[in-house]
């Protein structure tokens, strides 16, 4: 499932609706088209998790964060999925 958050509220809630299902974020750039439509609210959100380069993708587990890097290797993220799962 895909969802798009844009505030903290929204992050936390995620994460705690997710349980101990893995939760995958991937953090965009207001560069991007589409992204900035909702970067006022998404740039409270990257600031709150300290992002300073996109694309950022940070996995948690059980609401805990397990995984963080900033990279465009998508093998790297499939990799890092399934090593968690």
């Amino acid at each position: 499932m895909i969802r798009y958050l844009k505030t903290v509220e929204e992050y936390e809630r995620a994460l705690q609706d997710a349980g101990r299902k893995l939760v995958v974020i991937n953090f965009s750039s207001q560069k991007c088209g589409q992204c900035g439509i909702v970067a006022p609210q998404f740039e409270k959100l990257c600031q709150h998790c300290e992002i300073h380069s996109t694309p950022t993708f940070i996995f948690y587990k059980a609401q805990k964060k397990v995984e963080r890097f900033s990279a465009v290797d998508m093998l790297q993220v499939k990799r890092t999925i399934e090593k968690l799962l």
